[in-house]
């Protein structure tokens, strides 16, 4: 009995090894080099600053997925959770698109106002950023002013100028549609290129 348990505890841990992980290539990563909010979750490759995500499309001429949320958003832990955890959806993220995670509720400080200057927000939130000074607060004005929304999640694909690719979109679990919603956002970013290209 003991055997065969030994043996069989062998053959899985044969079988789990070989396994084939999925391996970030470093040209995935190297996009990434140098931007001070990068961070990985779940083997998914992230930025936290709205700017450098611009930046980093513009120089890696990718698409950008900027996806709006708060710590305490069941949305963002279906996401987490869930969703990056599909080799397909964290392999099309990873290679295809820089991914950019916003707190909403980020209560850490704003180290540099001077970045707020530069969106083109309103007087009014550029007011209350400066009053409160919280990352929180410029994520936030950013959703509303740009994206016209204040739900979390809120996903969306755009260019590196802040034009959108597809219609952003909100809280789902369904992997399938959050793939499609992905690919077709990758589509019109191909012809969106070849336009731009020809003109």
């Amino acid at each position: 009995m003991n055997n065969s348990i030994n043996l069989l505890i062998l053959i899985t841990i044969f079988l789990v090894g070989c396994q084939q992980k999925e391996t970030i290539t470093p040209e995935n990563t190297e996009k990434y080099k140098g931007y001070s909010s990068y961070r990985k979750v779940y083997d998914l490759h992230t930025l936290a600053n709205y700017q450098e995500g611009l930046a980093c499309a513009k120089k890696s001429n990718l698409p950008l997925f900027l996806q709006f949320t708060g710590h305490g958003c069941v949305g963002y832990d279906e996401f987490q959770h869930h969703l990056i955890k599909s080799k397909k959806i964290r392999k099309t993220l990873n290679n295809n698109f820089i991914t950019v995670i916003l707190y909403v509720d980020d209560r850490r400080e704003l180290e540099n106002l001077d970045q707020i200057y530069e969106l083109g927000l309103s007087e009014e939130s550029i007011e209350s950023i400066e009053n409160k000074k919280k990352i929180g607060t410029l994520n936030a004005r950013i959703q509303v002013e740009k994206f016209q929304s204040n739900s979390q999640p809120l996903y969306v694909l755009m260019t590196d100028e802040a034009k959108e690719i597809i219609k952003p979109f909100g809280r789902t679990k369904d992997e399938t549609f959050f793939l499609d919603k992905l690919n077709e956002g990758l589509n019109e970013f191909k012809l969106i290129n070849v336009s731009d290209f020809l003109n």
